[in-house]
């Protein structure tokens, strides 16, 4: 039998629907009217950089997921751990989910108020952020379902594998 290459295992991405199946129906900018605007940048975006180099750190991910835990409900907290008790490799921060929070955050946060965030505005950026999550993978679905539905393995490769090539992993383009 061949030897199969050494590849790494696949991220799940944690979404709102597996924490709060009850908020489906709301957006991120739901969850951020009103929350300051530079803290509310700030939080996500120094958690983006906790994994900008090291993209398929799953110990990066999980350590932003026990610190995102903290942050939860109790409802929440025990959703989140049934997601981590089930899954081994969990996604919480990537690139495409970050640049879709600050899409949201920008049409939603208020840019005139400036204040420390608290467990509740927490929560609710972690809310958007998942929602975030939700949008990027969905996205991504739409275009690699009917491929599956074909049978296309190719198709289905590019579609999976551009995205992360392109759009989640780090470049460096100074010479």
């Amino acid at each position: 039998m061949k030897n199969l290459p050494n590849t790494p295992e696949g991220f799940v991405s944690v979404g709102l629907q597996m924490i709060y199946p009850e908020l489906g129906d709301k957006n991120a900018i739901d969850f951020l009217e009103g929350l300051p605007l530079y803290e509310t940048l700030l939080y996500i975006i120094e958690r983006q950089e906790k994994v900008q180099y090291s993209f398929g750190d799953a110990d990066a991910q999980k350590n932003l997921i026990f610190e995102m835990y903290y942050s939860l409900s109790e409802k929440a907290k025990s959703k989140l751990a049934i997601v981590i008790g089930n899954n081994t490799n969990l996604c919480l921060v990537n690139n495409m989910a970050t640049f879709y929070f600050i899409m949201a955050a920008l049409q939603s946060c208020n840019s005139t108020v400036s204040h420390s965030l608290s467990d509740i505005d927490r929560e609710k950026i972690y809310q958007a952020y998942l929602k975030s999550n939700d949008q990027w993978t969905d996205n991504q679905a739409e275009g690699i379902l009917p491929l599956a539905k074909e049978g296309n393995l190719i198709g289905m490769y590019l579609m999976a594998d551009v995205p992360i090539v392109e759009f989640k992993n780090y470049k460096n383009f100074i010479p």
